[in-house]
């Protein structure tokens, strides 16, 4: 039997070892804290002012559509707003244990109005509009009479493009009111299931997760010096360490979502569970999954990013796809997940036969290997593509940079040194460095003849240092859209040396510069000849980014001799005039309007919008037609076409901006002559 006095001592003990792990967990903001003051490019003193800036991003970033907190709501904890610096250098946790009982219940409230919101049936006889969602500036609403009002709003634009799925899955092309009555009864039933279960989901993370909003104040302290510093838990690293490496479990889909929030098949593998198949294909609609032994889960609810966790989630590896095809058929397909190459690192090359032989080669992004060979990268793998294409006898060279949104920085600087005879190619500054330009250190190229650069507002860091740089030596003609405007390096750090603790820092520890100084940051690469950018229309660049560091100036001398300028008085109208006669830029310009506006709420107006915008995208996917410029084939003659070969070679000779990349090459080559 314990004695008194041993029941004490468990007690005293059972209490040092709580308090212990509460100083543990309270102190790490600190810690995040002052190993970014130590790492970063731009630190920032731990004071007052930077205090409200975690105030602020903190609740963004538990609430980043502005759902669950008003103004008001806000008010009520403005007491530590410039009292976190002190929270801080205390280890006290006082001011996360009351943000997280006030966000459990704002998270309550705003499942309470889904619920009294999604009662009764929706009248959508009244003339309303909102902005859908990828054009929805943030912020957070004065009081809760408007939260009410604002998600009324951005309910009913749920509910009718719920509709409009099902008409799509049901072949339906118009509705009576009859038909609308009784899709838009489902929809409803839909839209309140998925905002009920997301709000579910969330409210059991913060009351079942003791880390839960700790992970999301350490997230805000990150994303307050920059918006590419970032915090990651154990799991978080694992699953960043999975994206950049060359290979990783799964079904080898790549997904892709459209202006009407459908999550579609962007790409499959090759040689991937899914391609092999046989059964899935670019365009299927992704509408059910089903883990072997479980509950099968709708997915017409989810967009791309919870879809993508769903399918790469660990522990489930077999499982049964529903899809819907464009033709309408409904398929499931069963798989099993295969440890596969990433398609990022996948790098083929095409010969465009025209009345000028142009090589094209896709770039997704500036993946490099790791391990023992080095040879692996993406410099040496197009380096590889480009001697098959000179077997071909090519006239030019399509590098396509599009939606290429960076990597290894020393995989780009190699990969511009293909085309440049030695010379600078970047300056990069590190945080506790003088300036040094980066070089091509390897005489001669494994191409010289004339060059265009595909990008778009998609296109950032290293894509946009290699477009920079060949732009700069006038070695490339750069065409298409803005890109993003990211010219900062990155690295991953442990939070703490030489400790247990398992959560990283991603940490923003240099900048990079154009050979001629000036900086891409915020700017990005302005094409030599603008053509209309669809992406710019889905997403922001890096100057719409909070705490988005500003570009400078680097006052560091390089040396380079560029080439004759490119005969742009004659290039730009000859362009300009085949956009403006094309009837896809046209209907892209059309598309960008559409989705530029705010969408009504009517039903028939509604309808009629999304038929408009459908009808445009319909007119711009990709087509197996025939195209008067050229033939595409892939650079070997000996590689056997595979599907995913094929449709790429679809994509080819119906892209708009290849056909234009083609036209700029063919007018270049007509004017040296």
């Amino acid at each position: 039997m314990m004695t008194l006095k041993r029941k004490n001592m468990l007690i005293v003990w059972v209490l040092a070892l709580y308090y212990s792990a509460t100083a543990q967990v309270c102190n790490k903001p600190l810690l995040v804290y002052t190993k970014l003051a130590a790492e970063h490019i731009e630190p920032k003193a731990l004071n007052d002012s930077l205090s409200a800036e975690f105030f602020q991003m903190f609740f963004s970033t538990l609430d980043p559509t502005g759902m669950f907190f008003t103004q008001n709501d806000l008010a009520a904890l403005f007491g530590y707003r410039y009292r976190l610096d002190d929270e801080i250098n205390k280890a006290s946790c006082t001011f996360q244990t009351e943000a997280s009982q006030r966000y459990i219940s704002k998270i309550k409230r705003t499942r309470y109005l889904f619920d009294s919101l999604l009662k009764s049936p929706i009248d959508f006889s009244v003339k309303e509009y909102c902005k859908p969602p990828y054009l929805d500036e943030f912020d957070f609403l004065e009081n809760e009479k408007k939260l009410i009002q604002n998600l009324r709003v951005k309910l009913k634009y749920e509910i009718l493009m719920t509709v409009y799925r099902l008409m799509q899955t049901q072949g339906k092309q118009d509705l009576s009111s009859t038909d609308f009555k009784t899709l838009s009864m489902l929809a409803q039933q839909k839209v309140k299931n998925s905002m009920l279960r997301k709000t579910d989901n969330l409210l059991k993370n913060v009351t079942e997760k003791p880390g839960f909003i700790q992970t999301q104040f350490l997230k805000a302290i990150a994303r307050t010096f920059d918006p590419h510093s970032e915090y990651f838990t154990n799991e978080e690293m694992i699953a960043f360490s999975e994206n950049i490496n060359a290979e990783r479990q799964s079904f080898g889909i790549f997904l892709k979502e459209n202006s009407m929030g459908e999550v579609r098949i962007g790409k499959l593998v090759p040689g991937g569970p899914a391609w092999k198949s046989g059964q899935l294909h670019q365009g299927d609609l992704l509408v059910q999954l089903s883990w072997e032994g479980k509950e099968p889960i709708d997915l017409t609810d989810l967009n791309a990013q919870e879809t993508d966790e769903l399918l790469h989630q660990v522990g489930d590896s077999k499982g049964e796809l529903t899809v819907l095809t464009s033709s309408g058929e409904k398929k499931n397909v069963s798989l099993t997940k295969e440890k596969i190459v990433n398609t990022e690192n996948s790098i083929s090359s095409y010969v465009l036969k025209g009345k000028h032989n142009f090589g094209y080669i896709e770039l997704p992004g500036f993946f490099t290997d790791d391990g023992e060979n080095r040879l692996k990268g993406c410099a040496n793998e197009v380096a590889k593509e480009i001697l098959k294409l000179n077997k071909q006898k090519i006239d030019g060279l399509i590098l396509d940079l599009r939606y290429n949104g960076g990597g290894s920085m020393e995989e780009a600087i190699e990969l511009a040194g293909i085309f440049i005879d030695t010379g600078p190619v970047t300056i990069i500054h590190d945080k506790g460095e003088m300036p040094a330009s980066m070089r091509d250190m390897n005489k001669g190229l494994a191409f010289s003849g004339p060059l265009v650069i595909l990008i778009n507002s998609a296109s950032a860091s290293a894509s946009e240092l290699i477009a920079a740089a060949l732009q700069d030596y006038n070695r490339a003609l750069i065409i298409g859209g803005p890109s993003f405007g990211k010219a900062t390096a990155q690295v991953v750090l442990p939070v703490a040396e030489n400790s247990d603790n398992d959560d990283f820092l991603k940490i923003t520890i240099g900048r990079f510069y154009r050979i001629n100084q000036n900086s891409t940051q915020q700017l990005g690469v302005i094409p030599d000849i603008l053509l209309p950018d669809i992406s710019s229309s889905f997403s922001d660049r890096e100057l719409d980014l909070k705490h988005s560091l500003r570009p400078k100036i680097i006052n560091k001398k390089t040396y380079f001799t560029p080439l004759p300028t490119f005969p742009f008085d004659s290039l730009q109208p000859a362009s300009q005039k085949r956009v403006a006669s094309s009837y896809k830029f046209q209907t892209l310009i059309k598309l960008q309007g559409l989705l530029g506006n705010p969408f009504p709420l009517h039903e028939s107006e509604f309808i009629k919008t999304i038929k408009a915008i459908t009808v445009c995208m319909d007119s711009l996917s990709p087509k197996d037609q025939p195209n008067p410029l050229y033939e595409v084939t892939l650079s070997d003659s000996q590689t056997a076409q595979d599907l995913y070969s094929k449709e790429t070679i679809v994509e080819i000779k119906s892209s708009m901006y290849i056909q234009e990349a083609f036209s700029i090459l063919a007018d270049l080559i007509h004017q040296k002559k």
